[in-house]
């Protein structure tokens, strides 16, 4: 597997809006929704994030169940 590949401008043409590094940024993020399946199951799976807000005197806390975060949280990270 090549680990050095560059995606040019032209490739990222097709989903710019702008000129910007936003707007790049956010072209590639869709470029690799289109072409990469683990992308896009991820982005996916933050659609099924549940949050609970609770209110105290002065503070506020959030918490946030996130069912897909597993995967990634218990991947083996060995030299393998």
């Amino acid at each position: 597997m090549d680990k050095t590949k560059i995606i040019d401008e032209k490739i990222l043409a097709n989903y710019l809006s702008g000129n910007t590094y936003a707007d790049k940024a956010k072209a590639l993020i869709a470029h690799q929704k289109d072409s990469w399946d683990l992308v896009r199951k991820n982005y996916s799976n933050l659609e099924k994030i549940e949050k609970k807000v609770f209110v105290f005197d002065n503070f506020k806390i959030v918490v946030q169940f996130n069912p897909g975060r597993i995967v990634s949280s218990s991947a083996k990270v060995d030299a393998k």
